[in-house]
């Protein structure tokens, strides 16, 4: 997996993992599960629906398309990085 993260000016102080999408080999987007809530919980929700994830320095991601769907009210900031993210692909 590639992992890219946002450099942005004003997004020092935001931890790595956070400013954090993983690319999986075939183009699947991944991003931190503990953006949209509770990590742990996410992480057992994935595994539950059977969804791929992955780790990066130590936290859960989880393919963006299930996260939109999962936690509605990220879905703008889901695009957001998607955007970004498919911009620098």
């Amino acid at each position: 997996m590639d992992v890219i993260t946002v450099e942005a000016k004003g997004f020092e102080s935001v931890p790595e993992w956070m400013r954090a999408t993983l690319v999986g080999d075939d183009g699947t987007l991944y991003m931190p599960c503990g953006v949209f809530g509770n990590e742990s919980e996410a992480l057992l929700s994935a595994m539950y629906d059977g969804v791929s994830t992955a780790s990066h320095l130590g936290h859960p991601f989880a393919p963006t398309d299930w996260l939109a769907k999962e936690y509605p009210l990220g879905r703008e900031l889901i695009q957001v990085a998607t955007k970004n993210v498919k911009s620098r692909l």
